[in-house]
C-alpha cells in the first residue's frame, strides 16, 4: 500500500436556498459528500447524519434470525484470490470480487471457472474520457492526470460507471495493467450489467446480503502491523482513516479473539477475500477482521452490489461519474428526465437512485414530450408503477408492462420518491466534487410536492450551477415472452386451472381448466347406546360434513335394577324395593306390639328409608317418594347431567412394563352428552364407558375423566360442581420389579392389568 496522503477533495457544504431564480422556488437544504484520497482509495462520507431528520438514515440492528456462521467460500460461489500487485484499484478488485460471486450464486450457467471480470476495465473506464465522439449520453468524465491505476476509487465511482454499462468485461479480453482500447468501451462479452447497488448499514443487512449474493464490498484501514499472517487475523485499534477495500464472504460470530494480536472485548469475525494474492496468509490470501475492528464504519463500510442479464438494447443516461452533491427535500420529491428515442423499441426498465433507505417510488413515462420543454409531463401519460424501494443506492426496476417507443420520439421517465420526514435526491452541480458536470436545459426537472404542479428545470434552477438528476431509462429492440405459470388447484366445489403466459404482454400460451372435484366423503358410524340416537356422520377433506341413517336410543336393559349395556341405575326398581322393605319392617313393628325389638325394627326403618322424624303408614312413604321423584325430574330438566354418576377405580400401583388398560364409566349420560377420559395428553370420547391402553408402564400416570357437551364444554352436577374425576396409576418401579419386568419381558409373560371402577 501506498504511505497514507490525507488529502481533502471535497469540502463538506450546507446551504439554504430561498429562491432567488424563481418566486415559486422551494426552501431545500443542499449537501456536498466528502471524499478524502487516503493513498489508492477515496474514503466517501454521504454526511447524511443529519439531526433533523425524524428518522435517522443509518442504524446497527442486531441479526438475531440468521446462522452464527456461513461461508460462501464453502458454498463454491468464490472465484480464486487475485493480486492487484503495484495497482492502485483495490475497489475495483472488491468491486468485480462481489458481482462475480452475486453471478455464480444467482446464475445456473455461471460457475467459479467460467466467471472473472476485470478491475482494470472498470478503472480505467471510470477515468479515461472518450477518445472520439461517445454515442452514449453524459457529457462529464472525471478525467485522469495520472494513470487510471494509481488514482484509487471507491463503491460510488464505481456504481456511476456500471450504472453505463461500462465495468464488467471478462478478464480473459481485458489486458491487466496497461491501457485500453476504446472499442473495449463498452465490452459486453460478459453478458451481465449492473442491477442494483445497494449500502448495507445493519449487520443482518450485510449477513443477508452475502447469503443471497455471495459477498459484499467492506473498506477498511490496512496496516499490515495488525495481521497476524498464520490465521489471517486482523483486528485494527487506532487507525480509523480507510485506505483499502475487500469482500466479505462469510461470517463466524464465535471466532475466537484469542486469534489476533490483539484480542477485541468479545468474539466474531468478518471473512474477507484480500486482493493482494494467495501468499498474503496462511489461509490462501483470505482475512478474518474482527467486528470489532475501529475502522469498519456499519454507515460506510459495506455495499452490495448484484448483476443481472444484459439483454438491453440502450441505456438512456446522463450521468457519466458520480454524483457528489444531493437535495435534502421534505415528505416527497419529483425528479425526471427527458431523452430521445434512437430506435424503434420498447422501454422495459428504469434505474435511479436513492439516498433513504425506504422509500416509495411512484415510476411514470410520458411520450411526445416538445422540444424545449417546461415540464417533463407536458406529453402523453402511457405508463404508471408504484413500488417500495429498500436501500440507499442504485436500483433497477423492471415496468408492469414495457412501453413502445418509435425512433425520433422524446419521452420522460419520471420518479416520485416519497417517505417519512426528508427525502435526499442526488444531483449533478458544477461547483462541486471532482468532476466539471456538463448537461442542457430541457433534460432534467424537479418537483416539491409543496409545490404542486411547478416543476424546475435543473440546468436553470437556483444559481444555475446544477445539471442531470439520476434517472435512467433501459430498452429492449425487441420484446421476448418472459413466460411465468400459475396453477390453481381445483377444490371440492369450484374449478381450477394452470395458465401459461407472458409477464410482459399478456400472451398465453396454454391455459388448462380442472373441473371441480366434487365431495368425497368417508363414513363414521355412531352407534346408539341406551339413551342416545346412532347416526352416520359423513366427512370430507374439505371440511364439508353431514349426518344420517339414524338409529333410536337402545333403552335400557334392567337386570335386577342395573342396565347391562350401560350400568345405569333403575331408580323406580330401588325406590320400590325400599318401599317395600319399609312396608316389611313397620307391618313388623306394629304386630310386635310396640316391644323393645318391635320399636327398634320401627327407628331402623323411619332411619334407613326416609330420614324422617316419624311415620305412621306405608301411604306417608308414597307420598314422600312420589314428592322426590318429582324434585329430581324438576331439577333434571333444568340441568340434564344433573344425576351423572361417574366411575374411577382408586389410586392402584402396577408392577413396571405391565400392559394397562384404564378403564371408566359413566352412569346417567343424556343423548348430547359425553364422556371424556384425558391420559398422555390424549382425549378418549364416550357415552357410558371409555378405555386407555398403555402398552407397557414405566413410571406414573395420571388420568382424569369429565362429562362434557357437545361444545366440550365441563358439566356439573345437581349441587353445581363440576362432573370430573381425577385418579392415578403408580408405577411400582424398584429395582426387584424392574429385575423381574426384564426377565418376564424375555419370556414375552408381562402382564396385563385392568384399572376399573
Amino acid at each position: 500500500m501506498k504511505k497514507l496522503i490525507s488529502i481533502l477533495l471535497v469540502i463538506s457544504l450546507s446551504a439554504v436556498f430561498s429562491g432567488a431564480a424563481y418566486a415559486s422556488e422551494p426552501v431545500i437544504e443542499s449537501y456536498q459528500i466528502t471524499e478524502t484520497d487516503n493513498g489508492g482509495y477515496i474514503e466517501i462520507d454521504l454526511n447524511t447524519n443529519d439531526t433533523t431528520d425524524p428518522e435517522p438514515l443509518y442504524g446497527l440492528q442486531k441479526a438475531t434470525n440468521l446462522p452464527a456462521a456461513y461461508s460462501s467460500v464453502e458454498k463454491g460461489y468464490i472465484t480464486p484470490v487475485k493480486n492487484q500487485s503495484n495497482a492502485s484499484i483495490c475497489w475495483a478488485f472488491t468491486t468485480m470480487s462481489a458481482l462475480e460471486a452475486d453471478v455464480i450464486r444467482n446464475f445456473e450457467d455461471a460457475s467459479v471457472s467460467n466467471t472473472a471480470f476485470s478491475p482494470f476495465h472498470l478503472s480505467w473506464f471510470t477515468y479515461i474520457a472518450p477518445q472520439s465522439t461517445d454515442t452514449h449520453f453524459g457529457e462529464t468524465y472525471l478525467g485522469a492526470t495520472t494513470s487510471p491505476f494509481a488514482i484509487g476509487g471507491n463503491w460510488n465511482r464505481a456504481t456511476a460507471t456500471l450504472a453505463n454499462f461500462r465495468g464488467i468485461a471478462k478478464s480473459s479480453s481485458v489486458p491487466e495493467n496497461q491501457s485500453l482500447d476504446e472499442s473495449l468501451r463498452y465490452s459486453t462479452d460478459s453478458g451481465y450489467v449492473i442491477k442494483d447497488a445497494i449500502i448495507l448499514d445493519t449487520e443482518e443487512d450485510v449477513k443477508s446480503w452475502i447469503m443471497n449474493h455471495g459477498g459484499c464490498y467492506i473498506s477498511y484501514h490496512h496496516n499490515s502491523n495488525y495481521l497476524n499472517p498464520e490465521n489471517g487475523a486482523y483486528y485494527n485499534t487506532s487507525g480509523t482513516t480507510q485506505n483499502h477495500a475487500i469482500t466479505v464472504v462469510g461470517w463466524d460470530d464465535n471466532y475466537n479473539r484469542s486469534n489476533f494480536k490483539t484480542s477485541p472485548s468479545s468474539n466474531g469475525a468478518w471473512l474477507c477475500k484480500n486482493s493482494f494474492g494467495s501468499e498474503f496468509t496462511k489461509i490462501g490470501g483470505y482475512m478474518w477482521i474482527s467486528y470489532e475492528d475501529i475502522s469498519i464504519d456499519i454507515t460506510k463500510s459495506f455495499f452490495g452490489f448484484s448483476a443481472q442479464k444484459n439483454e438491453y438494447y440502450n441505456n438512456y443516461i446522463y450521468n457519466n461519474v458520480s454524483f457528489s452533491n444531493y437535495f435534502s427535500i421534505d415528505n416527497s420529491v419529483s425528479e425526471a428526465n427527458v431523452f430521445t428515442a434512437k430506435d424503434d423499441e420498447y422501454i422495459s426498465a428504469v434505474a435511479f437512485q436513492t439516498m433513504n433507505k425506504n422509500l416509495t417510488a411512484k415510476i411514470e413515462i410520458y411520450t411526445e414530450i416538445p422540444l424545449n420543454p417546461s415540464t417533463p409531463v407536458n406529453g402523453s401519460p402511457v405508463s404508471e408503477m408504484t413500488t417500495s424501494v429498500t436501500g440507499v443506492g442504485y436500483h433497477t426496476i423492471s415496468l408492469s408492462t414495457p412501453v413502445n417507443i418509435k425512433k425520433g420520439t422524446r419521452f420522460s421517465v419520471v420518479i416520485t420518491l416519497s417517505g417519512s420526514g426528508k427525502v435526499f435526491l442526488p444531483i449533478e452541480k458544477t461547483t462541486s466534487g471532482s468532476a466539471s458536470y456538463t448537461g442542457n436545459a430541457g433534460e432534467s426537472f424537479l418537483k416539491q410536492s409543496t409545490e404542486g404542479a411547478v416543476w424546475h428545470d435543473t440546468y436553470s434552477y437556483n444559481d444555475n450551477s446544477y445539471r442531470n438528476v439520476y434517472v435512467s431509462a433501459l430498452t429492449k429492440k425487441e420484446l421476448v415472452h418472459d413466460i411465468a405459470t400459475r396453477e390453481v388447484s381445483a377444490t371440492c366445489t369450484t374449478d381450477g386451472y394452470k395458465k401459461v403466459y407472458c409477464k410482459n404482454c399478456g400472451y398465453v400460451e396454454s391455459y388448462v381448466e380442472y373441473k371441480a372435484t366434487g365431495h368425497h366423503h368417508s363414513a363414521n358410524v355412531t352407534k346408539p347406546t341406551c339413551t342416545a340416537k346412532g347416526y352416520t356422520t359423513h366427512t370430507c377433506s374439505c371440511g364439508d360434513t353431514y349426518k344420517d341413517t339414524y338409529v333410536n336410543a337402545l333403552g335400557h336393559n334392567y337386570v335386577d335394577g342395573i342396565c347391562s349395556r350401560c350400568h345405569a341405575e333403575d331408580s323406580e326398581y330401588f325406590l320400590n324395593k325400599a318401599k317395600a322393605a319399609a312396608k316389611s319392617e313397620l307391618q313388623a313393628a306394629k304386630t310386635s306390639a310396640l316391644t323393645e325389638n318391635g320399636k327398634r325394627i320401627a327407628d331402623t326403618a323411619i332411619t334407613n328409608i326416609n330420614k324422617a322424624a316419624s311415620i305412621e303408614s306405608v301411604e306417608s312413604i308414597k307420598a314422600k317418594a312420589l314428592k322426590e321423584i318429582k324434585a329430581e325430574n324438576a331439577i333434571a330438566e333444568a340441568n340434564p347431567t344433573a344425576f351423572v354418576k361417574i366411575n374411577v377405580a382408586s389410586e392402584r400401583k402396577i408392577d413396571y412394563r405391565s400392559k394397562v388398560i384404564i378403564k371408566a364409566t359413566a352412569t346417567g349420560v343424556p343423548e348430547g352428552y359425553y364422556l371424556i377420559m384425558t391420559v398422555n395428553g390424549k382425549e378418549i370420547k364416550g357415552t357410558a364407558e371409555v378405555s386407555y391402553e398403555i402398552p407397557e408402564l414405566t413410571q406414573d400416570v395420571t388420568y382424569s375423566v369429565k362429562i362434557v357437551d357437545s361444545k366440550g364444554a365441563v358439566q356439573k352436577d345437581a349441587n353445581g360442581n363440576d362432573l370430573k374425576k381425577d385418579s392415578k396409576v403408580s408405577c411400582d418401579a424398584g429395582f426387584f420389579k424392574k429385575l423381574v419386568a426384564f426377565f418376564k419381558g424375555l419370556f414375552k409373560s408381562l402382564p396385563t392389568v385392568e384399572v376399573k371402577p
